[in-house]
């Protein structure tokens, strides 16, 4: 039986938003081989922070984030990457799917996220700005004490810079 994880074609038009998701999560190319799993995807879990990407439900401290569509797409795109840093321009390429546009579409979703997410925004500590680069996902979850300081400098913007 062809199923629409394989065959794009035949999923309905609400289901593929979550496939293209997850393929850009999972890195897969949509309609690539996936070994044959219908199940659900693991959700990506960060300490307090909780992503059920089937469900496109998010969590912090097991109450629920409103976010916007791509708001949920960045976020899951970045906890699934995560230490790894990102350009503006790969970020518009790789979650909103865009070979062009504006690249402060992605600062302000940064920043609302920010605003979400981090205990205090104007010194983010999981979404960390890596200056001259873009952004950068640090898990919650790792030691405190190793937190690179020179990632967040004290006079960047609380807009995310």
């Amino acid at each position: 039986m062809l199923s629409a994880a394989r065959h794009p074609a035949l999923a309905p038009l609400h289901e593929l938003a979550h496939l293209e998701l997850l393929r850009r999560v999972q890195g897969e190319p949509l309609g690539g081989d996936r070994g044959g799993s219908a199940g659900r995807s693991a959700p990506l879990v960060d300490g307090d922070l909780r992503l059920d990407v089937d469900a496109r439900r998010a969590t912090l401290a097991d109450r629920p984030l409103a976010l916007t569509v791509r708001e949920f797409d960045l976020l899951a795109f970045l906890i699934a990457h995560p230490g790894t840093a990102f350009t503006r321009a790969e970020l518009l390429e790789r979650v909103w799917g865009w070979d062009f546009g504006d690249q402060s579409t992605v600062t302000v979703h940064v920043r609302r996220l920010r605003e979400k997410i981090e205990p205090d925004p104007a010194r983010p500590v999981r979404i960390a700005t890596v200056w001259g680069v873009g952004y950068r996902y640090d898990p919650a979850s790792h030691d405190p004490a190793s937190h690179d300081p020179a990632s967040h400098d004290p006079a960047e913007p609380a807009d995310g810079g």
